[in-house]
């Protein structure tokens, strides 16, 4: 039965991202898109839990990456453009639904594709909107992430706009379920997700870090403030 609400909010949201298209309101869209990731979210058996404020200022979000849940779990809470591997254009059903929520895409191990995906962040920073990066390059099974890279960083520096640290924690009887990384495979993970027991996912957002110094710095400095984010949330 979960199965097929779910299909059923699948097809809702591609048609929710038509009608959004059609009509040119970005506005809506975005408040859609928020809606649809929070309902999906409740499907799913997955509640979500913000144990800080949400940046007011545009930035540039980097956060630890454990699962495609965080797409969901960040992109309920705030209106964002996310950074995705340029596997998932190609995707069945979630590539059309990546491209229809504006999703950036990145070929991983191109420099010519890196690059091209720092400027389009920057225009998309410039244009006063929010933009989520997974610095560790993939996603891991946690708790802690693996080393922040800073070439994507480049972007804010570019932009002028500020880094915002946020850590994604996700607690409860189920949250081994939570993560997907290595070689799971995404229909046997929602399998398992869906028959899991009750998950909580924690989002804690970091004081603003300027980007006006040596990305690696900001990648270090960012890593430590979502470590230490992590280490909080870990004793909920």
């Amino acid at each position: 039965m979960r199965f097929i609400r779910i299909g059923l909010h699948v097809l809702s949201g591609l048609w929710m991202l038509h009608r959004a298209k059609k009509v040119g309101d970005l506005e809506t869209k975005r408040d859609g898109i928020m809606s649809w990731s929070a309902r999906m979210l409740a499907i799913l058996g997955v509640e979500r839990k913000l144990v800080t404020d949400l940046p007011t200022e545009p930035s540039l979000i980097v956060a630890n990456h454990l699962s495609w849940l965080d797409i969901l779990v960040l992109g309920s809470f705030i209106p964002v453009r996310f950074l995705s591997k340029d596997e998932i254009r190609g995707w069945p059903i979630i590539g059309r639904l990546a491209h229809g929520a504006q999703t950036l895409f990145i070929k991983r191990g191109d420099r010519s594709s890196a690059e091209k995906a720092i400027t389009e962040i920057e225009e998309v920073l410039r244009s006063e909107e929010f933009v989520v990066v997974f610095p560790e390059g993939t996603s891991t099974h946690g708790p802690m992430p693996s080393r922040f890279k800073g070439r994507l960083i480049e972007a804010a520096r570019r932009a002028g706009v500020a880094v915002c640290p946020v850590a994604i924690y996700y607690s409860g009887p189920g949250k081994e379920f939570a993560p997907y990384a290595g070689d799971d495979e995404l229909g046997l993970h929602m399998k398992r997700l869906v028959t899991a027991p009750p998950i909580c996912a924690y989002v804690s957002v970091g004081d603003l870090i300027s980007s006006d110094q040596m990305t690696i710095l900001i990648a270090r400095e960012a890593q430590s403030r979502v470590e230490d984010m992590l280490q909080q949330l870990m004793i909920k």
